[in-house]
């Protein structure tokens, strides 16, 4: 019996336009997300929460409790392989996105295209393994016909010699079956309101390089030497030096409570070296990458393309 591996995605920093997009997707077999759903349910329940959103949680104790909450829920998951979290983030001003006539909207699915990929070559998996696919409801992408049909279309490439596919790159890739498929309005699903949480949680990581400031790296180096008790009470001189808002603290504490989780557990999150969240040990279950343009001709997609 073949084994069912479920795909949860959400993105962030596209509604907005910002810099830097995530997309996050939480995976893994079948149980081990129902039970991970769970956990989740409980823990709103108990905190008499009704969703978990990340970009919400100024001035709201009980929802800044049921978030790190979650986090040590998943961190869990994550650090005893009974779920992966991956991630990938691009950055619109690199060689790759800054030209013009930019579809992002067709580099969207690329990118889905290199996460789906990449967990795929995870699991490393191809004859025992079918996918059900739940993404976030996503207005711009037709999910059946821009990405389904696609992973279907790449495994028909042996069949077929004549076969055009979506994306060049993907030509010698076998994605797995998708067994089931359907876009889910994250208000119904505890597992994408995870993803949405983790989507904004890496791209915040980003919030130095997005806004040409140090305001984040002095925050988890003040983190450091204070008590987290401390973490409102910071001095007026602490509150200069940082020039943070009460609101932007309660979200830097989250994702210093996120990196201080990882690095309990061993789990290779990186912040040091280039001032953002990504991973180099790809034997967790950890995977958190961003996009670097791997050649000079590695261009996102044009819109000129798509009219000729």
């Amino acid at each position: 019996m073949k084994k069912i591996i479920q795909i949860y995605t959400d993105e962030s920093g596209y509604i907005w336009n910002h810099r830097f997009w995530t997309i996050a997707a939480l995976a893994w077999e079948k149980q081990n997300m129902l039970l991970l759903n769970n956990e989740i349910m409980e823990i709103l329940r108990k905190n008499i929460i009704s969703e978990i959103k990340f970009n919400d949680i100024k001035w709201h104790w009980s929802k800044m409790k049921s978030i790190k909450e979650i986090i040590d829920i998943l961190i869990k998951y994550i650090a005893s392989k009974r779920v992966l979290l991956a991630t990938i983030t691009w950055d619109n001003n690199d060689e790759r996105h800054n030209i013009s006539w930019r579809d992002d909207i067709e580099n969207f699915k690329r990118m889905y295209y290199h996460l789906l990929k990449r967990i795929k070559t995870f699991y490393n998996f191809e004859d025992d393994v079918e996918w059900e696919f739940y993404p976030d409801e996503h207005t711009a992408i037709d999910w059946e016909k821009d990405i389904i049909f696609y992973l279907k279309n790449t495994n028909l490439k042996k069949k077929y010699k004549d076969n055009i596919l979506l994306f060049p790159e993907f030509k010698d890739f076998i994605f797995p079956n998708i067994k089931n498929h359907k876009e889910i309005d994250s208000k119904n699903s505890w597992i994408i309101q995870l993803a949405d949480l983790m989507a904004w949680l890496i791209r915040l990581s980003f919030h130095d390089i997005e806004n040409n400031t140090n305001s984040l790296e002095k925050f988890f180096e003040t983190k450091k030497h204070e008590n987290a008790l401390d973490l409102f009470s910071l001095s007026k001189n602490n509150d200069i030096i940082l020039k943070i808002s009460k609101n932007k603290k309660h979200k830097f504490e989250i994702l210093y409570y996120f990196k201080e989780k990882c690095s309990r557990y061993k789990l290779g999150l990186n912040y040091s070296k280039n001032k953002y969240f990504c991973t180099f040990n790809q034997k967790v279950n950890l995977l958190v990458w961003k996009y670097i343009p791997k050649w000079e001709y590695d261009k996102a997609p044009t819109k000129y393309e798509k009219a000729i």
